[in-house]
């Protein structure tokens, strides 16, 4: 079995100039899709390049795509060749599975220790990416954010015997927005300001007039993780209980899967996408499993 961090791709303008194809839900995977296809390398330090290869777009989809991610170093290395022991450089390659789709602008990455965590990989993908020269005359800002695990926290609301605090941090938009009334006049000011990200705060009194329901909590709190945003709040288990803190963290949700490589079947990386997929649908309706 394989592990993922998975996490969500935002697509920005930059203060000076707004996105080109508009702002209508297939322009920004529009314009990820254009800069992923450049397939581009970049050196981030001495000694290192990182590539995009063994991309394979996944069966009966058209923005899907299984690839390897990585980074070749030349390293010296000591042979013994024709009798004698000499110093010799071999390129070297330390890689990493991904899944992209790019029409709901999900990425999933495997770690490897000699990377780092599936978060340092998934930042370097993106710092790749806006390295190609097609993101360069797009003039478009990519960024990555965890989606975290919603479940533990929703389950903490249902169960609460009150909630005295409640705050929920909303991303700007991106392909797989939601339709929620509440986040859209918040979004569109992160979008006016250029703000990543926009937080919301629920004190005590708001949340005792109930116009805010558990279900109705637990929703939010969903819909907005799973676009990269994170939650939390401060509430007490019982009566006499001590208020405490909790939230959905920092950490990416993770999903295992069999194991994937690029000799994989095609019909077989597709299952795994699917897998991965339906693990963000369930933390998106707060479903363990």
């Amino acid at each position: 079995m394989m592990q993922f961090d998975l996490f969500r791709i935002h697509v920005f303008e930059t203060p000076q100039k707004p996105l080109p194809y508009g702002d209508g839900p297939d322009a920004r995977p529009r314009i990820l899709g254009e800069i992923f296809e450049s397939l581009p390398e970049a050196q981030f330090k001495v000694g290192g390049t990182w590539h995009i290869a063994n991309s394979e777009r996944i069966p009966d989809t058209d923005t899907a795509f299984y690839m390897k991610v990585g980074r070749t170093q030349e390293r010296v290395r000591e042979v013994f060749l024709d009798s004698a022991f000499r110093r010799v450089t071999i390129p070297e390659a330390d890689t990493s599975h991904v899944f992209l789709n790019i029409s709901s602008e999900l990425l999933a990455v495997s770690g490897n220790p000699r990377l780092g965590s599936g978060e340092k990989i998934a930042n370097s993908f993106i710092r790749l990416l806006m390295a190609s020269p097609r993101s360069v005359e797009l003039e478009a800002v990519l960024k990555v954010d965890a989606i975290p695990d919603p479940r533990d926290l929703i389950q903490h609301i249902r169960s609460a015997y009150s909630i005295s605090k409640l705050w929920i941090e909303i991303p700007r938009k991106n392909a797989h927005n939601n339709k929620k009334i509440l986040f859209d006049p918040v979004q569109e000011a992160a979008e006016r300001f250029h703000f990543d990200k926009v937080r919301l705060e629920f004190i005590e009194s708001q949340l005792a007039r109930d116009d805010l329901t558990k279900d109705e909590i637990a929703e939010l709190i969903a819909e907005a993780t799973t676009i990269g945003g994170r939650a939390g709040g401060r509430i007490k288990e019982g009566k006499k209980s001590r208020p405490r803190n909790v939230s959905t963290g920092k950490a990416a949700l993770k999903a295992q899967v069999e194991d994937v490589g690029p000799e994989t079947d095609r019909s077989e990386k597709r299952r795994r996408l699917e897998s991965i997929e339906a693990l963000v649908a369930r933390a998106r309706q707060g479903k363990s499993g």
